[in-house]
């Protein structure tokens, strides 16, 4: 059960405190004095997205701290606690804030988790009926779910057992595409393997050729500057001064060597001149020879620029290097090899896949079979509630679509089965049944949604289930047949009802009247836990408006002990 909810800075709410009791939890209170802020608060609470419209004017936060009381943790809450490998607990305290920039921090004990973390831990939790669960109904998908739910005991061992063929066929189909698929397909991609096989191979690719290339190419594009360049450099070591440099410094060594005897550094000095000499000597030698055999090639231009292209457009289609490249041709060539020799492997898997093919079908059929037979106990149920509610024209019909065949079970089927369904509704006699979402008023809408939790209840084992606006379009001797439903559901779950009816309100096991305040000039929402003579007040305020007379607080009272005696009756 949800013990206490916590809210800070959530619109007209500074700080508020709600203490929950067991059985039927019933809000009221003035349009607009903050029912729906608190119904807000608890989905934002529980994995609703952050919407920081909603945090206080002034303040740069909110947040909402909830408390939940289980009598057992079950298999899911467990696995839940073991994920954040802390010990599973009853208690449970989930914290949630969002700051002025919509983000927002998730705790469940202490422990960090993320907002679709507790979207998972919340449902084991805490059921919210309200108006925006009337398009959840009206969605084929969630009325396949609404059956499953009814006829869990049944229904989940054998969707379990379609379930685990399903994902047979699943690892079969991974296990033929790994061998490329059908026979077709497997053709196609050894033709296209040995294609690009053989492109890569004739390209004959050298890792370190591509730098060599572009060293040749630049040589190439640039030989008639490099001509030049050469030729100004021999002319400046062979013409400098009337013998060049060569022949200035052969007369200063020959100067050195006359004195070179007198003096061991002018020896020395003349050594290094002699080898200078004989490196500008060699050096000028190939700058001739060099000069002399450089020029533009255009065939060999031709070469490396088509033999670049060449390289370019491999690297594009194979890989961003060459290195790429020669390891897509390592990969295709071991996938070739497993395709030529895979055949008789392939035939293997697709005699497996029609063998779970036809598995499939029969538990697709039991799976479907099943459900038609839940759906039909399902619908004289919601029928029943309905004649309770004020309905007893009604009519409902669950149709299925046509069932499977081998031919299309592959293409047709789920994880969840083959089966869709649509609720066929009419609610008035003599009018024939037609799409639910077609023909359903809003407060024929709030009564069928009422059944449906009314027969869910008695199976699920959700501790919690909270009505908002479970009273829209109905009033009268309708609001008291409501009353009744929620009085029943609350016997075995804690139910929370923000409600605006008297006779609602007087079913109430505990009651809260929510009211707008102004203190130092700021208008808060608080909420009170009405008793005793406050109580009959408040009833009697719902059933004549702000005046009260001694008729109207006669009429409540009345009103609470008839509703006193009926729960005391269940």
């Amino acid at each position: 059960m949800l013990q206490s909810l916590k809210i800070s800075n959530i619109a007209l709410i500074q700080e508020l405190t709600i203490n929950f009791k067991n059985n039927l939890n019933i809000l009221t209170g003035e349009t607009g004095s903050g029912k729906s802020i608190i119904i807000d608060s608890l989905n934002f609470l529980l994995g609703a997205r952050a919407d920081k419209t909603l945090i206080r004017t002034g303040e740069s936060d909110a947040r909402v701290v909830g408390v939940f009381i289980l009598e057992k943790t079950g298999e899911f809450v467990e696995s839940f606690f073991a994920k954040l490998n802390i010990e599973p607990d009853s208690t449970i305290i989930i914290s949630r804030q969002m700051n002025i920039n919509g983000k927002s921090i998730t705790q469940v004990n202490g422990e960090f988790v993320t907002a679709s973390m507790i979207k998972e831990l919340t449902p084991y939790l805490i059921d919210i009926h309200g108006q925006n669960e009337h398009q959840f109904l009206l969605s084929s998908k969630n009325q396949l779910t609404i059956i499953d739910d009814y006829f869990y005991k049944m229904i989940d061992n054998i969707k379990q057992d379609y379930l685990l063929t399903f994902n047979e066929i699943k690892q079969v189909n991974a296990g033929i595409l790994s061998f490329g698929g059908s026979k077709e397909d497997r053709l196609r991609q050894i033709d296209l393997l040995e294609y690009e096989i053989n492109e890569i191979t004739s390209a004959k690719l050298d890792e370190k050729e591509e730098e060599e290339l572009f060293v040749t190419l630049k040589r190439l594009q640039n030989a008639e500057k490099i001509a030049n360049n050469l030729t100004t450099a021999t002319y400046n070591l062979e013409n400098l001064g009337a013998s060049g440099i060569v022949g200035a410094l052969s007369l200063a060594i020959n100067s050195l060597d006359a004195v070179a005897s007198y003096d061991d550094s002018i020896a020395k000095l003349s050594d290094r001149l002699h080898s200078a000499k004989l490196e500008l000597e060699d050096a000028t030698f190939e700058l001739n020879d060099l000069a002399s055999s450089l020029e533009f090639d255009q065939n060999e231009f031709d070469r490396v620029d088509e033999r670049l292209d060449e390289i370019k457009r491999l690297k594009r289609k194979y890989g961003s290097t060459i290195e790429e490249v020669l390891n897509y041709l390592q990969k295709a060539t071991i996938k070739l090899d497993n395709l030529m020799s895979s055949a008789e492997e392939l035939e293997k898997l697709n005699k497996q896949k029609q063998n779970l093919l036809k598995e499939l079908l029969l538990k697709a059929t039991k799976l479907s079979n099943a459900r038609k037979q839940g759906a039909k106990e399902l619908t004289q149920a919601i029928l029943a509630e309905l004649v309770d509610l004020g309905m007893p024209n009604a009519k409902l019909e669950i149709e299925f679509n046509d069932l499977a065949t081998l031919e299309d079970i592959e293409s047709v089927s789920t994880s969840n089965g083959v089966d869709q369904v649509e609720f066929m509704f009419s609610a008035n006699l003599g009018e024939p049944v037609k799409l639910l979402t077609k023909i359903i008023s809003g407060g024929e809408m709030s009564r069928f949604m009422l059944a449906i939790k009314t027969i869910i209840a008695k199976t699920d084992n959700i501790p919690t289930m909270v009505f908002d606006e479970i009273d829209t379009g109905i009033s009268g001797k309708m609001a008291q047949a409501v009353s009744k439903k929620l009085a029943i559901i609350s016997k075995t779950h804690q139910v929370l009802v923000v409600s605006h009816l008297p006779q609602i309100a007087a079913m109430a096991d505990n009651h809260y009247y929510i009211e707008k305040k102004v203190e130092s000039g700021k208008t808060l929402t608080k909420v009170m836990l009405v008793e005793g003579n406050l109580l009959i007040e408040e009833i009697a305020r719902m059933l004549s408006g702000v005046k009260l007379t001694d008729a109207s607080i006669s009429n409540a009272a009345q009103l609470k002990d008839e509703c006193n005696k009926y729960k005391l009756s269940l």
